[in-house]
């Protein structure tokens, strides 16, 4: 299995490591997000979970936003929540956040406003039973390390 940033590096890949005039058979080309869809699948249908894409992302992250904001919670950000491309950003900053493990708890201290949206972003995603990058790399790592199963 060849797991590469896109199917096109990994058919280079062989192309590249193949002699001239020799053929390969049995190759499978993934991408990270693709293997880990597939590894993922069992322990998130477990959990009664569905892994949901960017757009999905973005619409969840619009949905806390306007939440917070009825609610004046918003601190620092309340000022930008209207503005073009928030969103966006902000579901980029918060599936970097997710990715690194880093959690509301461990983000207080540093940034109270961020770290209250993180939470409420988490608690929309478990009650909708959505899986974003970083639970459905946790369940692939589950899968794959034997566990999820039980």
């Amino acid at each position: 299995m060849i797991v590469a940033p896109s199917p096109g590096a990994a058919t280079w890949l062989v192309a590249d490591v193949l002699e001239p005039d020799s053929a390969c058979f049995g190759w499978r080309r993934r991408t990270l997000e693709t293997l880990a869809n597939g590894l993922a699948l069992l322990v998130l249908a477990r959990a009664e979970e569905v892994p949901v894409r960017r757009l999905g992302l973005e619409a969840m992250c619009a949905r806390v936003v306007h939440a917070l904001s009825a609610k004046d919670a918003l601190g620092r950000f309340s000022g930008l929540s209207r503005r073009p491309g928030f969103v966006r950003a902000l579901t980029s900053s918060l599936d970097e956040l997710r990715l690194a493990g880093i959690g509301e708890l461990g983000l207080q201290s540093h940034d109270p406003d961020m770290a209250r949206i993180l939470g409420a972003y988490v608690a929309s995603l478990r009650e909708a039973k959505l899986a974003d990058r970083a639970r459905v790399l946790e369940a692939a790592t589950d899968r794959a390390l034997g566990g999820g199963l039980a």
